[in-house]
């Protein structure tokens, strides 16, 4: 590979287990999807926040895409036990790029929706690039 060829984040499968976090039945069987396509076997979705942290205690994850606004709550307590955990993960919203409480996750990525499964997918690469 040449130096300025880009890299394809579709070309390595990203780890086999991950946390989804999303209220949005929708978006949360396209992530699905999207994630199958990637190579991940596990997806562990939940819709709420208590289910979300529920999940996390049930089993690893390698990584996690968290939707911030779930309705009347959020899932910045989720990103809070996985940054502690150092389980890598990316913050999805709705709501525009003001938002401060995302800022405490520095390392993590952040899409605003709309985004595609390229972006999702590239973010995703992103937290697993040597």
């Amino acid at each position: 590979m040449l130096d300025n060829e880009p890299i394809d984040p579709w070309a390595a499968p990203l780890p086999p287990r991950a946390l989804l976090v999303e209220d949005d039945a929708i978006i949360a069987l396209d992530m699905m999807n999207i994630l199958g396509d990637a190579g991940v076997i596990d997806v562990r979705v939940a819709s709420t926040a208590e289910q979300g942290l529920a999940l996390l205690e049930q089993g690893v994850v390698d990584f996690a895409v968290l939707d911030v606004n779930l309705g009347t709550t959020s899932s910045l307590g989720i990103a809070r036990v996985l940054a502690a955990r150092q389980v890598p993960f990316v913050l999805t919203t709705g709501c525009d790029g003001g938002s401060r409480p995302l800022s405490e996750f520095p390392p993590s990525p952040v899409l605003y929706k709309p985004y595609g499964p390229d972006d999702i997918i590239g973010a995703l690469a992103g937290l697993f690039a040597v």
